[in-house]
């Protein structure tokens, strides 16, 4: 999805995991919109999906995962919430 193709009324979800070597690991997402946050939280690296619903803008979306340190993969994407 482009940004060109946000909508304000759509509600959209953020999809993200992790797994690491290291039991309970956790790691730290935030989405932000011209360098300024607008959600943020932890992310536990357990190889379950989380999902989550936070209130967005519609402008373009960045998004930052931190503490990687003892993480295997981890991936994050924003999607269309389902209808």
């Amino acid at each position: 999805m482009t940004r060109r193709e946000a909508r304000t009324d759509q509600r959209y979800v953020l999809d993200a995991a992790c797994t690491s070597v290291t039991p309970g690991r956790k790691i730290t997402y935030e989405l932000l919109s011209s360098n300024e946050s607008v959600a943020s939280g932890d992310l536990p690296c357990d190889g379950n999906v989380m999902r989550t619903s936070p209130t967005l803008p519609a402008t373009a979306i960045q998004i930052s995962l931190a503490d990687l340190d003892g993480v295997t993969a981890a991936y994050a994407v924003i999607t269309p919430e389902p209808s």
